[in-house]
């Protein structure tokens, strides 16, 4: 080979090889973004998967997995009717029929979830009965129509797919200690997922809260006091821990202790109705009963639906000679209650 043709052979490779180098990546570059906009999906960087998912839809706006994937991202941001058209998009560039039926019940299920898509989500799971996020949303769905045993069996059976998941326990215990407040199960139930979420991640603030709020609601002060007590040591800016020292201070009847804390959690959170409520309920118990009018006033204020405020502020009218505005308030509490009575009678049929 003579010196020239070495010469020649040398000036093509730095030609070509970058160039093929450059177009390789060129044509790679958009499956490397979907993988990173997959990525980001699954760790639930949700902004993140959408803004890369967006720049791929641009550049190519006929791939159905974009449209797809937009779809997940959009749901988990509780965007449902957004990621309905994403998902209406992709199923018209060729996106797997049983793909979209599944997607689009788990964002149904996200907007409301109705006797239909109960029943698709059901009969989906018969389909995939290891999809956590079908159970999940069954688990959730139930929990919002107050179907407690449901609830409790489908988050259940998100904990059997997913031992590990800190959201599945809290989700739980959530629906547990909510449970109880319509004469549902029992609060040591709540108690028990809560202390394992601890048992995992024992700086966790929302579960040591809650785990406080389910021993009150079990009436273990004792117990509830000392939960509280790290609450206030891990977030002296919240106003919860003040509220649930308080409520433990009035079952102890120390009226001024629990005043104290109320006020504190007030200068935290000014605008708690339901710190101010408990202000005037402590004052209708010490019958104090202008001051009582005055807090539930302020509650009224921030909650203008608020059933028991309307009912106690009369109660307190009434105790100052005030009748006819305790009427009011009165007729008012009444049709709160009925229009609610009519939407507990609807979610049960």
């Amino acid at each position: 080979m003579t010196p020239r043709q070495r010469l020649l052979i040398s000036l093509g490779a730095i030609i070509v090889v970058p160039s093929a180098i450059a177009a390789g990546w060129w044509y790679y570059w958009p499956t490397y973004r979907l993988h990173q906009a997959e990525a980001a999906l699954a760790a639930g960087d949700l902004a993140r998967a959408q803004e890369i998912l967006k720049e791929l839809a641009y550049q190519n706006p006929n791939q159905s997995r974009i449209y797809f994937l937009t779809a997940q991202a959009l749901r988990r941001s509780n965007q449902p009717v957004a990621a309905q058209r994403a998902l209406s998009r992709a199923m018209e560039l060729g996106l797997p029929e049983a793909d979209g039926r599944r997607e689009f019940a788990l964002a149904e299920a996200a907007k409301q979830f109705s006797p239909s898509t109960e029943r698709h989500l059901l009969a989906l799971l018969e389909e995939r009965p290891q999809d956590e996020e079908i159970v999940r949303a069954l688990a959730e769905g139930y929990a919002t129509r107050r179907r407690w045993a449901e609830a409790d069996r489908f988050f259940s059976c998100w904990l059997e797919l997913a031992p590990g998941c800190l959201e599945a326990w809290m989700a739980r215990g959530q629906a547990r200690l909510t449970a109880v407040g319509y004469q549902h199960g029992r609060a040591e139930n709540a108690a028990a997922d809560f202390r394992e979420v601890l048992r995992q991640a024992p700086e966790h603030y929302e579960a040591r809260l809650y785990l406080a709020h389910a021993l009150i609601s079990d009436a273990r002060m004792g117990e509830a006091k000392k939960e509280l007590l790290i609450c206030r040591q891990q977030r002296p800016e919240r106003a919860e821990p003040l509220i649930g020292l308080a409520a433990c201070a009035v079952e102890e009847r120390n009226w001024g202790e629990a005043e104290t804390l109320l006020k504190q959690a007030l200068e935290r959170e000014p605008r708690s109705a339901y710190a101010l409520g408990m202000l005037g309920d402590l004052c209708l118990r010490r019958q104090q009963y202008e001051q009582a009018i005055s807090w539930f006033q302020q509650v009224l204020e921030l909650t203008p639906e608020n059933a028991a405020g309307h009912l106690k502020l009369a109660q307190a009218l009434r105790a100052t000679g005030k009748a006819e505005q305790a009427v009011a308030h009165e007729r008012a509490f009444q049709q709160l209650q009925a229009r609610d009575q009519a939407v507990r009678d609807a979610e049960g049929r």
